[in-house]
């Protein structure tokens, strides 16, 4: 409720360099953010603890890195503590690694629709999440029409 840190988590402390001892009961914006980008910073933080939630991409210092930047994907979403007192939540991704995630999918992706060969992705209920041209014209139809069919339909 009064915009501090009050819980970190192990993946915060390998993203941000800095233990949880070091992180609760700090001000988010004073520890990771650029001097010239705190009133900003502050603005916001009073936006999401009277109920507005935010999503952006931030700039922060990664601390013992001689201050060095990155840039993160924050989503922040007010909640309330069990008292009823004004709180949020934050999440925070490290653009570098979505990044990475992504360029991963597009590859995937690519693999998985041009492969010569027959792919299918079954859920974890069984039924085709996904199959790909070639494997459709091995089974008839298109692609999509795959989709909700159950190991046993084939």
């Amino acid at each position: 409720a009064d915009g501090l840190i009050e819980q970190w988590s192990r993946r915060a402390a390998g993203l941000f360099g800095m233990a949880a001892d070091e992180a609760i009961g700090r001000d988010p914006v004073e520890a990771f953010m650029p001097a010239e980008l705190r009133s900003d910073g502050h603005r916001r933080v009073g936006e999401i603890l009277d109920g507005k939630e935010w999503t952006g991409l931030v700039p922060f210092r990664m601390p013992g890195e001689g201050g060095a930047h990155g840039l993160a994907e924050v989503y922040v979403m007010p909640s309330e503590t069990a008292e009823g007192e004004r709180a949020a939540l934050c999440i925070v991704v490290d653009v570098r690694a979505l990044r990475r995630i992504e360029t991963d999918l597009a590859a995937s992706q690519a693999i998985f629709g041009q492969s010569p060969f027959g792919f299918v992705l079954f859920g974890t209920d069984f039924t085709v999440v996904r199959a790909n041209q070639r494997f459709a014209t091995v089974f008839g139809g298109a692609a999509e029409d795959h989709r909700g069919r159950t190991v046993d339909d084939y």
